[in-house]
Parts: structure tokens; sequence; C-alpha cells
């Protein structure tokens, strides 16, 4: 009997060992890691379908492409002596008419003033850009397949919203989706450009934009314009690679809905300004009130289609 009960907890041991033996080993979770990028402090996370790089020194995403590759679907500057502008992730508070032109260097053209790493979550607080706006701070982070950028801002007396502004490089496409109504009937409209501040319902067909059923394809033509589209995931073709850039979560006390609520928005460039620029805008919220916005960017793997 003893023999036979050593022998049944031989098997079962032998079962236990085999069933260790052939589980799989877990992949180390991705987290941000110290690198530099063109000669700057910055940090470096990928996810196996897409490679992130976040620049301390400009307080911003600058390098998102696909992780097999060193190819960049942002637009990009070499250095930050370009008095254009230092590419990427560019996040300012609106709406623009509290500042007009230019965007406080607190927000466009300032290094982080604390970075705080806890994994794959990355913090950058931004300076303190006065005038009563509030404290940005921008967060990047994994979630599934996509790349959370999302937005925070505390304290201040300005009421705000937040405008995530993605460049690209001028060859950049981008898809979308019109909402025709009876107010506007060709589902989408006109918001700045060359043609100035609008809200036009009817307009002539602007340089580098094409209208198919259920569809509007926008591209670079060498002519300042904006487009505003309801809040919707746009899809861009950026150098034979497709990307995604999707509406998120916007947590705040909500005041008012500016551009009649239309947050997905496209910026075509002109000869000194060579992008494209894709955008979601947050609501405005109510003065001194805590708020967070997050858009999701995401390589979509196989070809781009034309």
């Amino acid at each position: 009997m003893k023999t036979e009960l050593a022998f049944l907890g031989c098997l079962a041991l032998a079962a236990c060992l085999a069933h260790v033996a052939v589980q799989p080993a877990r992949a180390a979770a991705a987290v941000w890691g110290t690198t530099t990028w063109r000669g700057e402090r910055a940090y470096a996370l990928s996810n196996g379908s897409w490679r992130a790089i976040v620049s301390v020194d400009r307080g911003r995403l600058v390098h998102f492409g696909p992780a097999a590759a060193e190819k960049n679907l942002l637009f990009e500057t070499s250095s930050r002596d370009n008095p254009f502008s230092w590419g990427g992730h560019r996040v300012w508070l609106g709406p623009q008419a509290l500042w007009g032109w230019p965007p406080p260097d607190a927000w466009e053209r300032a290094a982080a003033e604390q970075v705080r790493v806890a994994g794959d979550r990355l913090e950058l607080l931004m300076p303190d850009a006065g005038r009563g706006f509030p404290r940005m701070t921008r967060i990047y982070e994994p979630a599934g397949d996509r790349l959370a950028c999302r937005i925070a801002v505390a304290g201040g007396t300005q009421a705000v919203q937040v405008m995530q502004v993605l460049q690209t490089p001028q060859a950049t496409t981008v898809d979308l989706r019109p909402a025709p109504s009876a107010q506007w009937p060709r589902g989408y409209f006109r918001c700045g450009g060359e043609v100035g501040p609008s809200m036009q319902p009817e307009f002539a067909l602007p340089a580098g934009v094409e209208e198919t059923p259920g569809k509007v394809r926008i591209r670079f033509a060498g002519k300042s314009d904006k487009l505003a589209f309801p809040p919707q995931t746009l899809t861009a073709q950026v150098a034979g690679t497709k990307l995604t850039m999707a509406f998120g979560e916007s947590r705040g006390a909500e005041l008012a809905a500016p551009d009649g609520g239309f947050y997905t928005q496209v910026y075509i460039g002109h000869p000194g300004a060579p992008v494209v620029e894709i955008e979601q805008l947050s609501p405005q919220w109510q003065a001194g009130e805590a708020g967070e916005f997050s858009m999701y960017l995401e390589v979509v793997p196989g070809p781009a289609k034309p």
C-alpha cells in the first residue's frame, strides 16, 4: 500500500512539474526607459507594435511609429532652434481667443519642469503659463494596443479647454466621417486657416479636400485651411503607415462647447508651415476645476491603402 501511495505521489509530482514546464514565460511589462533623442534628455517605450519617445527638453512626445522600424510618423525638427516649431505633440489650453498667437512659451517652447515615472506611466509637469491659466501635466501611458496621451489641468482662474495637436509630415492624408445635418449640410465646417475663424455652413471645397460618400479626405495643398468635424477617430496615412488618433474621455465640469462641439479638427499647412496637424479638443471646463482629457494613438498593422 505504501509503495502504491509513493508511486501515485511521484506521478502527481511529475504531472505538476510537466504543467509548470509548459507554461509560457510572461513577457516583461513595457516601461519607460531613459534615452537620448537629438541630443536631448528623453524617455522611450515600446509595446511591441509601436515605439514612443518623449523629450524632456521639449516637454512632449516627439516620436511615434512602428516598433520594428525607425520610422517616425510625427513631424520633427532636428533642434529646438527651429523658429517654426518643436514638432510632435503640441498641447495648448483654449479657446485660442484667450491668447491669440503665439501660444505661451510654457506650453510651446519649454522643457518639463518636473518628471515622474511609474513603470509604464510618464508624467511631465509643464511650467506655469501665468495669466490665470491652470497648470498642465502631460501623461503618456500604454492603453492596450494604443498610446494614451492625457492632459490634466488643475488650479487657475481661466475657464479652459484642452487642445491636443499632433503635427504630421506634409505628405500625410487624413480620412474623416462627415455628419450632415440641417445646420451643417456638408457635415463639417471651416474654422480657420486663410479663411479666418468662421463656422460657415456652405463654402467652396477647400484645396486639398476630397469628398466621397461618407468620407472626407484631406491632404496638403500649399494653402492654409482648417476643418472641424464631430468627435471621432480619424485615420492618417503617413509614409505608407496607418495611424489613428481617437477622441477620448473628458473629465471636468463642462461650461461650454467651443466650435459647436466639433472637436475633431485638421489644420492644413502652407509652404512656411509644411505640416498637416490632426487635433482632438475637449469641452471648455469651469474655471478653477480640475480636468483631464485623453486621446489615443495607434499604429495599424498592414500596408496603408491609397
